[in-house]
């Protein structure tokens, strides 16, 4: 017969050595813990990756390291279910898991930016707008997420997340590819009594590529219209630049009030191969040197207030958004008879 207290000093000496092991795996006598994988844009709330009911996928800025990627849409591209698609000879279409881009919701910071809205052009810009040396980490949801988000989410969504303003420090750095080379720069300016303040700024140039291009196709009037020579579209500069500043409460209920102020600045152009209508071997009309020039300007500015319980999280945010899109063309037309 087991005496009772042996039983219990066998017991306790079995789970002391069961645990032992973990708190010998730490370095110079500290413990390692392995923090969990959180996501907010799935439930609006911060769950686990193994507790959230969809498909997500959760990219920490250490793993946007390790890709070596130049830009945002070059990063995403290696997500599952998720296709970046050339939109014609333009931008990006984003679809996720097979719906059109109209249907997959882009945010950042868990904020709505104004952007193209049409079927076509929706979200076809909208990554080549950001700075992926801004981002703290990316959040993929696949799946419908229409009753949190509307029915831009019928596919899923994805929230870009920005760095949150911490110690002193500072990033320049320059990257370079077939489609642009950038330069782009982060300061950290610390934390100052209770303030924290950081500035983000990216320069952007995109490389012209010739395409060549041919058609021909009669008119109703009896001729030809021909199209003959090289396109080269959207390539010239792109700014971006955000300023963020966190001024903390240091109180019980960790209250923060956050603001952000972000500026983008396009100067881009196009240019389009002739084209010319002709009468057998007559040439009427002949179109030379077609330019197209973009100007585009975004403003963004945001404010929020975080703070904690006991048993809860709370946010109260605001925030303003415009986008200003100005296109003007040159075109030189010279009638020619051949």
């Amino acid at each position: 017969m087991i005496h009772p207290n042996a039983a219990a000093l066998a017991a306790a000496a079995i789970m002391t050595s069961l645990y032992l092991p973990v708190q010998a795996a730490g370095t110079d006598g500290q413990q390692q813990l392995q923090s969990k994988d959180v996501i907010v844009t799935a439930t609006k709330t911060k769950e686990e990756v193994r507790a959230v009911p969809q498909a997500v996928e959760v990219w920490t800025q250490e793993d946007l390291q390790r890709m070596g990627a130049s830009d945002v849409v070059s990063a995403l591209q290696l997500a599952n279910n998720v296709n970046l698609s050339k939109a014609g000879m333009t931008g990006n279409a984003v679809m996720i898991r097979g719906m059109s881009t109209n249907h997959s919701l882009i945010l950042v910071d868990g904020r709505r930016y104004a952007a193209e809205d049409t079927d076509v052009t929706t979200n076809v810009y909208a990554l080549e707008r950001m700075d992926l040396s801004d981002i703290d980490r990316i959040e993929i949801v696949r799946g419908p997420s229409s009753s949190l988000y509307g029915s831009d989410a019928m596919g899923g969504g994805i929230n870009i997340i920005t760095k949150v303003p911490n110690k002193a420090g500072g990033t320049v750095g320059v990257v370079t590819g077939t489609q642009n080379t950038a330069e782009y720069m982060n300061i950290n300016f610390g934390k100052h009594h209770r303030w924290s303040t950081s500035f983000d700024a990216r320069l952007d140039r995109r490389r012209p590529f010739n395409r060549y291009t041919y058609s021909s196709a009669a008119t109703m009037s009896g001729m030809t219209s021909v199209t003959d020579g090289s396109n080269r579209s959207l390539y010239g500069m792109r700014r971006m630049y955000h300023l963020a500043s966190v001024y903390d409460f240091e109180n019980e209920n960790d209250n923060k009030l956050r603001f952000d102020l972000e500026y983008h600045d396009d100067d881009l152009r196009s240019d389009f191969a002739p084209a010319w209508f002709s009468r057998g071997p007559m040439k009427l009309y002949t179109a030379k040197d077609k330019h197209e020039y973009y100007h585009e300007q975004e403003k963004a500015a945001s404010v929020e207030y975080t703070g904690k319980t006991k048993r809860n999280e709370y946010m109260f945010r605001t925030y303003y958004n415009e986008l200003k899109k100005i296109r003007s063309s040159i075109m030189d037309e010279i009638p020619s008879r051949e």
